[in-house]
């Protein structure tokens, strides 16, 4: 039997309300890609949080075009303009603006699954356990959506852990992606809805205090399509030299520590070793990998102090600097590769 108009609104009444936090900076030729997208989801109660972080391209109009369209399908619109601060104070802006039961978030260059929304909500409000569930998407190639260039969690063996705080803290076997977050949890851990406002992110300030405190669920059924641009320096920041990545491991070990130090929990001291080790065995590794001594120097020491250096810093710290040591390794592993 058909639904009537006013049993659909009824009915979108009761579901609960989720928002959706899009910063945006000079997107607008991902805009109307990401706007079909959202109008084609078959969960209607939707609120755009949408922060315009400083584009001066055609964004706004755009944004405003779809107003009208997202207000007849039952959604609404929170738009805000803002100086160019970067996709972490974005966030943190559209945190405090949000009204939704349930939150996500999305870079404006991808777009949903027409059942991205209905899937997860339903998901959640049938587990009440879980603070987050995060989903699997497609990777699409930049010049042809239609082609599929694989998914986000293919290397990620350890997708069904709900305890994530360990793995997301040292990236290992797992991918962020794009999750849906019941907001009365995160707000116990962050009652002034507050995150670290960085340019290179957002993720872990938000899911780390919840992977902590409560559980976190993997939805298998890929709903989201992220855009895989080969000229992004962001995506692959190994394209803006070595410089670059530094700067990026840096703010990422800042992201963490700022992070551990959101929230309360008794391991703070253990995890921020952690962290320290974590980036300085991979910046001693650029060190290594763009022939700078004195960085690689530097970042062995750093570990010595930490008192974590392992048997293969050693050895590295050893190849780089002695190249007879580099000839010997290579004699070891041709003599036993012949006894095999």
């Amino acid at each position: 039997m058909a639904i009537n108009f006013k049993s659909k609104i009824l009915l979108n009444m009761k579901q609960p309300l989720v928002s959706i936090l899009a910063p945006c900076y000079n997107g607008a030729r991902f805009l109307h890609k990401f706007f079909e997208s959202l109008l084609e989801q078959q969960y209607k109660k939707i609120e755009l949080v949408f922060i315009n972080d400083g584009s001066i391209d055609d964004s706004e109009k755009i944004v405003y075009s779809y107003k009208a369209k997202m207000e007849a399908c039952g959604m609404s619109l929170i738009y805000e303009y803002r100086e160019n601060a970067g996709i972490g104070a974005a966030i943190d802006r559209g945190l405090k603006l949000m009204h939704g039961e349930y939150f996500t978030w999305i870079g404006i260059d991808d777009y949903y699954h027409p059942l991205f929304l209905q899937k997860l909500v339903s998901f959640m409000e049938e587990n009440k356990k879980y603070s987050v569930v995060r989903d699997d998407g497609y990777i699409v190639d930049e010049n042809d959506n239609t082609v599929i260039l694989g998914k986000m969690a293919d290397a990620n063996y350890d997708k069904y852990n709900e305890h994530l705080f360990d793995n997301a803290i040292l990236e290992r076997n797992f991918q962020f992606g794009y999750s849906l977050v019941r907001t009365t949890d995160f707000l116990k851990i962050n009652p002034k809805r507050t995150i670290y406002p960085s340019r290179e992110g957002q993720n872990w300030q938000i899911l780390l205090p919840l992977f902590y405190n409560g559980l976190s669920a993997f939805y298998s059924e890929p709903l989201y399509y992220v855009l895989n641009n080969s000229h992004s320096v962001s995506r692959d920041p190994r394209k803006g030299g070595l410089k670059k990545l530094l700067a990026q491991k840096e703010e990422y070990k800042k992201i963490l520590t700022e992070t551990l130090f959101s929230f309360q929990f008794h391991e703070r001291e253990k995890y921020l070793l952690i962290v320290n080790d974590k980036y300085a065995r991979m910046e001693m590794r650029l060190g290594y990998e763009f022939n700078d001594g004195n960085l690689l120097k530097r970042k062995y020491q750093e570990l010595k102090k930490l008192g974590t250096v392992k048997n293969i810093d050693h050895i590295l710290y050893l190849r780089f600097h002695f190249p007879i040591f580099n000839k010997i390794l290579v004699c070891l592993k041709t003599f036993f590769a012949k006894r095999s």
